[in-house]
């Protein structure tokens, strides 16, 4: 039996040999890898038959008309195509759609790859896996591939590769302190490498300290829950209420997600009304209202936000989510329905600005 790092390897082999199957099923508790093999997938179609396309149909938007119509129809001037359904996992549709896809794969015009990749990481938790339908037993010719979280003997160079690109180093111990930071998920590190390099260029530093990264970087549920709210204050909702499955789908705690969304939204109540005082020194305003350093990125672009705000938002928020806080405590509905209902309340009561 083949191992998931086996898996990975075999892939990678098949793709420079141009080796491609009609279908994958990308699933594993790394996104990273999944959204990076998806490009992979592709530029090997376009290294086999030319110029390619790609269409993704959503787990939303899935139906077996547009599925098929994806799978059937060519761009004017390509030459492949690649299908991704994006959070769609065979074991999910009916038995009818199942089988219909299925034999849609089976006959493939050539040049076209289907792709799924499952959503992460409810479909990898212990009790899925055994729910799992085999790839082998839904179709021969799908091929399965998981992308587990990666070990820190692997993301160590992978880290350090990154940042010598940007003409930095990182000590090991450096590297394990923001590994910790970022669950050890390739994307979320992707983001805070980002960051330090930017920080470490305006300092003409060299080499990543752990003071660079105390600066910046935030343990992983705490960075969901300020994206959350730059999401609601953006007023991209829907996104925001994806976050918010994701923090569900990784098994984080619903009351410490809504104590932390409390405390970020008086966070912005607090550098708003500082904004409005007239305060614009943002080391001054976090040093007044005693707001850690690590989180002087978010307080920064809430600072930025706050020209376009109106402060009666965040004290709305404020108010309904300690509500939330206590219905928490008293209620014996699920909490995280209490959580998906106050975010959109906050959306009706027009809280984002």
């Amino acid at each position: 039996m083949s191992t998931k790092r086996d898996e990975v390897a075999q892939l990678r082999a098949e793709l420079q040999a141009g080796d491609l199957w009609p279908a994958y099923l990308f699933h594993g508790e790394e996104g990273y890898l999944k959204a990076h093999y998806v490009g992979e997938v592709e530029k090997a179609l376009e290294a086999r038959f030319g110029p390619a396309d790609r269409i993704v149909l959503e787990q939303e938007r899935f139906a077996l008309d547009r599925f098929f119509d994806a799978t059937e129809n060519l761009t004017f001037g390509c030459a492949a195509r690649l299908v991704v359904l994006k959070g769609v996992e065979p074991e999910q549709l009916s038995k009818e759609d199942r089988e219909a896809v299925m034999g849609r794969i089976g006959d493939l015009p050539e040049g076209v790859t289907v792709l799924f990749v499952a959503a992460q990481p409810a479909a990898d938790t212990p009790a899925a896996r055994r729910k799992r339908v085999p790839a082998r037993t839904v179709s021969p010719q799908l091929h399965t591939v998981e992308f587990p979280l990666q070990k820190p003997a692997a993301l160590r160079p992978w880290m350090s590769r990154r940042l010598a690109a940007q003409g930095l180093a990182i000590s090991a111990e450096v590297s394990d302190y923001l590994l910790g930071l970022c669950g050890h998920r390739m994307s979320r590190l992707a983001a805070e490498l980002h960051k330090l390099a930017a920080l470490c260029r305006s300092e003409g530093a060299t080499e990543v300290q752990r003071r660079h990264v105390d600066d910046i970087a935030l343990p992983e549920n705490s960075a969901d829950v300020y994206e959350i709210v730059g999401l609601m204050t953006a007023r991209r909702y829907d996104e925001a209420l994806k976050k918010l499955d994701r923090c569900k789908q990784n098994r984080e705690d619903p009351v410490h997600i809504a104590v932390a969304l409390g405390n970020a939204y008086a966070e912005l109540l607090a550098v708003k009304a500082a904004y409005d005082a007239g305060q614009r020194n943002l080391d001054r305003m976090m040093a007044d209202f005693k707001i850690r350093p690590t989180k002087r990125y978010f307080m920064n672009q809430y600072l930025r936000e706050s020209a376009h705000m109106d402060i009666a938002g965040p004290m709305r928020a404020v108010s309904l989510l300690s509500e939330l806080d206590r219905r928490l405590k008293q209620s014996a509905a699920d909490p995280w329905e209490l959580l998906e209902e106050a975010l959109i309340r906050l959306r009706l009561q027009g809280v984002a600005k």
